[in-house]
This record gives C-alpha cells, sequence and structure tokens, in this order.
C-alpha cells in the first residue's frame, strides 16, 4: 500500500551524450507529471486501486510508459493501493 503524497523516483545523467539526456529529461518530465497528477486525485479524496491502464488513459501516455514510471511507487504489475493518511492530506511538502 501507498501513502499520500506519493513520489516518483526521477533519473539523473551528468553524461556529455545529448541523447541519453534527452531521454532522461523526458522521463523526468513524465515522471513529475504522473506524481502531481495521481497526488491531486488522491487529494481530491480518492483513493484505493490505481491501475496503470487507467491513468495511462488520463494523462494521455502510453501503458508501458505508465508502467516504467511508476513501478518505483509499490512495484505492482498492474497497478498500486493508495491508502491516504488524512492528518497529511492538505500539507505541500
Amino acid at each position: 500500500m501507498v501513502k499520500y503524497p506519493i513520489h516518483v523516483e526521477r533519473k539523473s545523467y551528468r553524461g556529455s551524450d545529448l541523447t541519453k539526456r534527452r531521454k532522461v529529461a523526458e522521463y523526468n518530465h513524465d515522471a513529475q507529471m504522473l506524481e502531481k497528477h495521481i497526488n491531486n486525485q488522491i487529494k481530491s479524496g480518492r483513493t484505493g486501486v490505481f491501475l496503470y491502464s487507467n491513468i495511462s488513459r488520463e494523462v494521455e501516455l502510453p501503458p508501458d510508459r505508465v508502467r516504467q514510471i511508476l513501478f518505483s511507487v509499490a512495484c505492482g504489475d498492474n497497478g498500486f493501493t493508495v491508502c491516504s493518511n488524512i492528518e497529511n492530506r492538505g500539507e505541500d511538502e
């Protein structure tokens, strides 16, 4: 189970390869967008199961991309379950 607020791991690359740098930047952009999207839904009261396929449709990213990024949140094959910590619901980190 995952507690609010979720945090999606970011990648880093300090090398000079522009292709790798671009891919890491795209990954981090998508990770930030997914993290914000899910945290906003939880903040508005949604808890329970978040399926990668549903998130994919909501944010218009391919399901494999959503799974690749969000797997680090709870290591779920098809999604994850969120348990909201009501005491921290209104706080931003």
